[in-house]
């Protein structure tokens, strides 16, 4: 199995950033576009690799009765959408309270296919890949909930 974790600030508060990544999930009716360019592993190209993934997830919120601080997030897994020789991802998308920010943290793991020679390209490549697929979710996540949380912002603005 191979570890990935990677992380990012989000201008959104936890509870709505979690709402919102339901709703982006949700929106894409569970299956997300991944892709990363090519030049991620240092070929100079404009071609990358695009996968659709099949995601089912599961949200934890906090409760408002508990006492102390427990990090909103939701358990993610994915796998290729037209099956292949493609990894499946298990993991968890962490929302942790930053500065009146949110950091938004992927982290999970994934086993090559095909044994020996899946482990092999892993090293050569395959992380690489991995690694930035995980980095372009959580900027896309990002831009989408930064959105939609200024659409928010802006319409309790003018109804104030």
């Amino acid at each position: 199995m191979t570890l990935l974790r990677e992380s990012i600030l989000i201008a959104s508060p936890p509870s709505e950033a979690l709402s919102g990544l339901e709703r982006y999930i949700e929106g894409k009716q569970n299956v997300l576009t991944l892709t990363v360019p090519l030049s991620t592993l240092g070929l100079p190209s404009e071609l990358g690799i695009s996968r659709n993934v099949r995601v089912s997830f599961a949200s934890k919120r906090q409760d408002a009765l508990a006492a102390g601080r427990e990090n909103e997030g939701m358990s993610l897994e994915w796998e290729a959408e037209d099956g292949g020789v493609y990894p499946t991802f298990d993991g968890v998308l962490i929302l942790r309270p930053h500065s009146g920010e949110t950091e938004l943290e992927l982290h999970g793991e994934y086993t090559p296919p095909l044994g020996g020679i899946g482990a092999a390209f892993d090293a050569v490549a395959g992380n690489k890949i991995a690694q930035a697929t995980v980095r372009i979710l959580l900027e896309n996540l990002k831009i989408s909930l930064e959105e939609e949380f200024a659409t928010f912002k802006e319409t309790v603005q003018e109804t104030v």
